[in-house]
């Protein structure tokens, strides 16, 4: 009685749907990344969100049918990228809005449109840093759920998480400052 070789028969398949993926890309690439940057309005994102889609399709397991199927297929996930990507822009402003405080701040910001890439790194940093309790209230502050809804989720009091949020700011903004990343003012 012959054994059924999983390895042998994941091979198989992954390799005939790296095939057809790369039928469909070879065709279709350009256009799934001007649909990405329809959505996004940025150019190198929208081709990070493509990129994903690509590599997540290379990774499934489940052989695909047709062109069809993997079209299908990569503007699900590329929707889904989009959506993440939205999402965690929506964060990053809240965020901003929270220590920018400053009218210089505030001007920077609206002429720039967009925080440096290296502003957002030193902000995740000092985020990381904070106290566990800190980190996660603030977090689900940036998700957008109010003080009553962060109290009841982690169960402390409202003026508990209050605190614990202006606290968490206050320490950021701080850490931002000393790295020269904000003013003194507001």
């Amino acid at each position: 009685m012959k054994q059924f070789n999983f390895f042998r028969f994941f091979f198989r398949n992954s390799k005939r749907n790296w095939i057809k993926i790369g039928e469909v890309l070879d065709t279709k690439y350009s256009a799934l990344c001007d649909y990405a940057e329809a959505l996004v309005q940025d150019m190198v994102e929208a081709r990070k969100v493509v990129r994903n889609a690509c590599m997540e399709a290379f990774m499934e397991e489940n052989e695909f049918e047709d062109e069809e199927t993997i079209l299908r297929y990569l503007f699900h996930k590329i929707d889904s990228g989009i959506a993440t990507y939205h999402t965690q822009r929506q964060q990053l402003e809240k965020a901003s809005e929270l220590l920018f405080k400053s009218d210089e701040d505030k001007e920077n910001t609206k002429e720039n449109q967009k925080i440096t890439l290296e502003v957002l790194r030193a902000f995740k940093e000092e985020l990381e840093k904070l106290p566990r309790q800190r980190r996660l209230i603030l977090s689900l502050f940036f998700c957008g759920l109010s003080s009553n809804e962060v109290a009841e989720t982690i169960g402390r009091e409202k003026q508990t998480v209050l605190n614990q949020k202006n606290n968490a700011i206050k320490d950021i903004r701080e850490a931002l400052i000393n790295r020269g990343y904000l003013s003194m003012g507001g």
